[in-house]
């Protein structure tokens, strides 16, 4: 018998080419039957006409549905209350998984009761040149990347591009609306706000070897301005939580070194100008 899980997958105005790459790779799921919803927060007909494609073919269905383009913390908690599954995962629209992907997330679920969210390895595909900031592990880590050791391990935190959630006992939380991405405003942590609630229900949380998905990386996001933007609203949304400042923990190499004074700039300033703004 087939496991079976919700997988999501949210557009804001990411393009075609890399959606596509996204919805293969999920059509290739192996030993799994999966209810696919691509929630769009805009119409695109190629992309609803692709989906009813699929349909007629393969073990997983495929759902076309356009959603208001609020923020993408408003249509993640839109697929946590659609979801028809209790195993919802979510992936993002520039990654492709490998085939293995959703049966391995749903196996490790089902095998731990104790376990409600589960995320995997996120290894880079860069689509341009990159600039030399992203040879330091402190700025690479803003592209939600993760790759730890081999092993089923328990951790305090999932990267956002791959994981998922069983909702059996935890079906109240959802994620921050406050900490919203949309129109250039990058802010994050919402995803780290949640493993929190998560764990105060005395959950665990996993992260697995055995699979991966490739985050698909364009020159637009390996360019200077776009980097150091992300890098500032990450820390804004720290701020706005009141969370102190963290050790970075990822394997330090020479360029982690020779960039971290202007990490911390842009860290600094961030931090300063979330806690002025936002935090009231």
């Amino acid at each position: 018998m087939k496991l079976e899980a919700t997988v999501i997958v949210t557009r804001y105005k990411e393009p075609n080419s890399l959606l596509f790459d996204t919805i293969k790779s999920l059509f290739t799921q192996k030993w799994t039957s999966l209810e696919i919803l691509i929630l769009d927060q805009f119409y695109d007909n190629e992309t609803e006409q692709f989906c009813k494609k699929l349909n007629s073919s393969g073990d997983h269905t495929f759902l076309y549905t356009l959603i208001d383009p609020i923020s993408l913390s408003y249509a993640r908690n839109y697929w946590l209350k659609s979801a028809k599954n209790n195993i919802v995962i979510f992936i993002d629209s520039d990654a492709i998984a490998m085939d293995n992907w959703s049966y391995e997330i749903i196996n490790l679920l089902k095998e731990n009761n104790q376990t409600r969210i589960v995320g995997t390895k996120i290894l880079p595909k860069w689509n341009g040149k990159k600039n030399i900031l992203t040879k330091s592990n402190y700025f690479s880590s803003v592209y939600s990347l993760l790759d730890l050791w081999d092993g089923v391990l328990n951790i305090s935190k999932v990267i956002w591009a791959s994981f998922a959630v069983n909702k059996n006992n935890i079906e109240d939380i959802f994620f921050n609306e406050n900490l919203w991405r949309k129109n250039g405003v990058l802010l994050g942590w919402e995803e780290t706000e949640f493993c929190d609630k998560v764990k105060l229900k005395w959950f665990n949380i996993q992260y697995t070897w055995k699979t991966y998905v490739l985050h698909q990386i364009n020159q637009d996001r390996l360019q200077l301005t776009w980097l150091i933007e992300r890098v500032v609203f990450l820390w804004v949304g720290r701020a706005m939580k009141w969370w102190l400042p963290s050790p970075h923990k990822t394997k330090k190499n020479i360029f982690d070194y020779l960039f971290f004074p202007l990490f911390l700039m842009f860290y600094g300033y961030g931090y300063i100008y979330g806690t002025l703004k936002y935090k009231k």
